[in-house]
């Protein structure tokens, strides 16, 4: 929702501008859209890193979750996808694309009081 919106804003701000001469809109972003931009493409990135996580985990050997290992892998090349187009627009308006540092995702994920999945499942 807030990335349509920040578009939408964009959009309307490089029509009234006008076109330069070589076929780029000028954009003079507010310091709030550049900053929300920052920060989507912050949030973008650490999900596919979170996710990118998951899919080692499940791919793991002692866990074999290949299901759910293929789903994690698609959705962090899908949140990457989404930087590189905002990246894309950005350059085309005449932005400076500034990126942050991300988070170090976790890479255990078992619960320490509920066990091991498998493990539970083979006590059944």
């Amino acid at each position: 929702m807030l990335k349509m919106r920040l578009m939408t804003l964009a959009a309307a701000e490089l029509s009234r501008r006008g076109p330069l001469g070589d076929g780029r809109a000028w954009w003079t972003p507010w310091r709030s859209e550049i900053s929300s931009l920052s920060l989507i493409k912050t949030v973008e990135y650490n999900l596919s890193y979170v996710y990118h996580a998951m899919y080692a985990y499940f791919d793991r050997d002692n866990i074999a979750l290949k299901g759910l290992a293929i789903f994690f892998k698609e959705s962090s090349v899908e949140e990457r996808e989404h930087v590189e187009k905002l990246v894309e627009y950005q350059n085309k308006r005449g932005g400076r694309v500034k990126l942050q540092s991300i988070v170090m995702p976790l890479t255990e994920f078992e619960h320490v009081d509920k066990g091991y999945a498998l493990y539970g499942k083979l006590l059944l």
